[in-house]
């Protein structure tokens, strides 16, 4: 029946579980854990031993249970914890249910505790020792409060938990019990929940199985009926062993009190005895204690001695410790290891090699870091280099925009300077003519006839005669000059000067140079045609012979000077049209060049874009070549320097186990000491007890000559084992 009760399979671990489930949500419990509940949860003992302080408080106290962080790490904590939570069921089985229950017979503690993985094994354990719980939950005071919970669960856990409980109740058998605490009454309190509490899952009315739990449940507290009437039984019949124990105490303290007493006396028989035998071996003493200084002060020289070479080693380790900390690169040859001198020192050479190497890696690094910090630096500057680039470059565009305006003009202005001297030069072949003309005009004239020289001087001077045709020489020659002033000057300072900006508005001037030259052949046409109608009037000037009247040269005059007046008035538009269209002639050659220009800079600055991008992928290609070489170089030395401290390591070893050897020397020495004092000391018993014929204490045995090897063997044994110098002399 017990293999049944404890027969774990996986519908009863699961049907635990579930029961376990309905804990989470009472407060103190479900504190700091997670809503569900798996045996990973459990496995360390916190859970169950609140559970079982919720179930039944003075069985189980909470600051016995380690609850750390860390307590799933350590078995040690977790096998405290499954310990505790043992002894609180065992308590609880014998004081309550009068039952007599060990857990470690039933669930294996230790497995559970060791286990690091929650395997079926662990569950199995687990889950015995949650049905051992279950049954306290359905046997304390409270139980109602916990059966209603099992009835709240569904059907085929309850009818899993059933089983389980009806399982339990037939595995301990009763014993005496002292404070049972179930009733009839109670379990009829609980039959009687049991029967008005309806289960999950079903409907008011009764079925086969709900009868059947009910059958199981009566025959259950029958079952408990009749343990309680033995429980009775057994109260009386332990009560009246209770009464004969008290008075075989009382017995047994009047026999202790007779043989304390009568140990009084015989320690005052062995005090008696004792002193005489003090009297008798004060001398032979005296003798074995002189031995024993001289021995002493031998033990203490050698200790002093000892003590000096420990600290002139443990100064040396130091010292070692220190310069370790300092350079890990060196190390220190122990010479006190004769032994180990060559070993030590081809190690010795290999790390000679081995520093070579780290130093050449070191000078690599260094010139790589250089290449670095040079190219970095490079990179650093670029962005000054390329502001600096950028004013070049405006700096540039503004004298080359200022040189080809100036160049511009100056063409202009030379090409004008040619129109102007074509123009002086046609001006003095029409000078020429008409002067041609008016003496021709002056010869046909009769001298006498006053009024027609007038008319003739007026025309004369309409076409721009002599004097006019002079001026206009004049001025046409001052203007060349000062043209020709205005080139050589612009020509001077054509480096250093700097022209308006261009405007950026180029439709705009050739609407207005286009205008200008419609103006201009508008007003040549007006100049041919009033030449025409000059002319035209200078015949018929001719046809009129004498008979011209005075209202007809009036008339004449004033269209003269009207004339006059329109002549002056188109050719100074005609002036400013020329200089408008010289003016747009030069911008357009300005813009003309400086789009030249603009094309060539745009190429060159493609150029010097590539190279840029070039310079980049190069620098960045190099850095990543350093950076490589340079991880690879830092890994090999880190891989020398753990290579270095693994030796380093191993000297220490070596050097603890020097230490080891020196303490085992001094306590076998000191255990020499103790075994010669030993020796006297019974050698002295012995001639005591020779001379007295008895032995110097009651009870006390002759010691055996065997026994000073037995003891040497024994201590030799214990410093084989690396005891201290205490329990040595504890043992001695």
């Amino acid at each position: 029946m017990d293999g049944d009760a404890f027969h774990m399979d996986v519908e009863k671990r699961q049907s635990l579980l579930e029961w376990l489930q309905t804990f989470t949500t009472d407060d103190p419990i479900g504190t700091g854990l997670p809503s569900v509940t798996s045996w990973q949860t459990v496995a360390d003992g916190v859970f169950l031993a609140r559970v079982l302080h919720h179930i039944e408080p003075e069985y189980l106290n909470l600051s016995g249970i380690k609850d750390e962080g860390g307590v799933a790490s350590n078995w040690i904590l977790k096998l405290a914890n499954f310990n505790a939570i043992a002894r609180s069921i065992e308590n609880f089985y014998h004081d309550e249910i009068a039952v007599r229950c060990e857990v470690a017979t039933h669930v294996d503690l230790n497995r559970i505790a060791r286990a690091e993985v929650v395997d079926t094994a662990v569950e199995v354990e687990l889950s015995k020792l949650a049905a051992m719980v279950l049954y306290c939950a359905v046997n304390c005071a409270e139980r109602q409060t916990f059966v209603v919970r099992i009835m709240a669960l569904e059907q085929r856990v309850q009818q899993s938990v059933m089983a389980m409980l009806e399982q339990l109740t037939t595995v301990f058998p009763p014993l005496s019990p002292v404070h049972g605490l179930a009733s009839p009454a109670l379990r009829g309190s609980s039959i009687g929940l049991l029967d008005s509490t309806p289960i999950r899952g079903f409907s008011g009315d009764e079925s086969g199985d709900v009868r059947d739990l009910k059958e199981r449940l009566s025959a259950m507290e029958k079952k408990w009926q009749d343990a309680e009437q033995d429980k009775r039984a057994i109260t009386e019949e332990y009560e009246k062993v209770a009464l004969e124990v008290r008075n075989a105490r009382l017995r047994i303290a009047g026999l202790e009190e007779d043989n304390s007493r009568l140990n009084g006396e015989r320690q005052q028989a062995v005090a008696r005895d004792n002193k005489k035998l003090e009297e008798l071996v004060n001398a032979e003493k005296h003798v074995l204690s002189v031995e024993l200084q001289a021995k002493t002060d031998e033990l203490h020289q050698i200790k002093h001695e000892s003590a000096e070479r420990m600290m002139v080693l443990e100064h040396e380790v130091r010292r070692q410790a220190d310069e370790l900390d300092i350079s890990r690169s060196k190390l220190v040859a122990l010479a006190k290891l004769e032994s180990t001198v060559t070993k030590y020192k081809q190690k010795l050479d290999e790390m000679n090699t081995v520093k070579e190497h780290v130093r050449e890696v070191e000078a690599q690094n260094a010139s790589y870091l250089e290449k670095m910090l040079d190219l970095e630096s490079t990179v650093k500057t670029m962005a000054s280099l390329k502001a600096s680039i950028e004013k070049y470059k405006n700096q540039v565009v503004e004298l080359e925009t200022a040189n080809v305006e100036a160049l511009s003009t100056l063409q202009v202005k030379d090409q004008k300077c040619r129109q102007l001297q074509d123009e002086l030069e046609s001006a003095l072949h029409g000078k020429e003519f008409l002067e041609h003309q008016l003496e021709e005009m002056r010869s046909h004239v009769p001298s006498n006839d006053g009024g027609r020289d007038d008319m003739y001087t007026s025309a004369a001077d309409v076409l721009g005669g002599g004097l006019n045709l002079r001026e206009q020489v004049a001025r046409l020659q001052h203007d060349n000059r000062r043209l020709q002033q205005l080139v050589d000057g612009l020509s001077e300072t054509s480096s250093s000067a700097t022209s308006p900006a261009v405007s950026g508005d180029v439709l705009a001037l050739q609407n207005e140079r286009d205008d200008a030259l419609r103006m201009k052949q508008v007003w040549q046409d007006k100049a041919v045609e009033t030449k025409r109608q000059f002319d035209a009037l200078v015949d018929a000037t001719k046809g009129m012979g004498p008979g011209v009247s005075s209202a007809q040269l009036a008339q004449l005059e004033s269209t003269n000077t009207r004339l006059a007046t329109q002549l002056q008035a188109h050719e100074e538009q005609a002036r400013k049209m020329a200089a408008n269209v010289e003016e747009t002639d030069s911008f357009r050659a300005t813009i003309a060049e400086l789009t030249n220009r603009l094309k060539d800079k745009e190429s060159v600055i493609n150029n010097l874009s590539q190279d840029k991008e070039k310079l980049e992928t190069y620098t960045k290609k190099t850095l990543h070549a350093v950076q490589s070489k340079y991880m690879l170089a830092v890994s090999v030395h880190r891989n020398q320097i753990s290579e270095r401290q693994a030796k380093v390591e191993m000297l220490e070893n070596k050097l603890k186990e020097l230490k080891a050897g020196q303490k085992r020397e001094q306590a076998l020495l000191m255990s020499s000491f103790y075994e010669v004092y030993w020796r006297g000391n019974a050698e002295t018993d012995d001639d005591a007890a020779d001379a007295g014929g008895r032995c110097p204490a009651p009870g006390c045995v002759a010691a055996d000559e065997t026994d000073g090897p037995r003891r040497s063997q024994a201590l030799a044994e214990l410093l084989s084992k690396g005891g201290d110098e205490e329990g040595w002399e504890y043992t001695l």
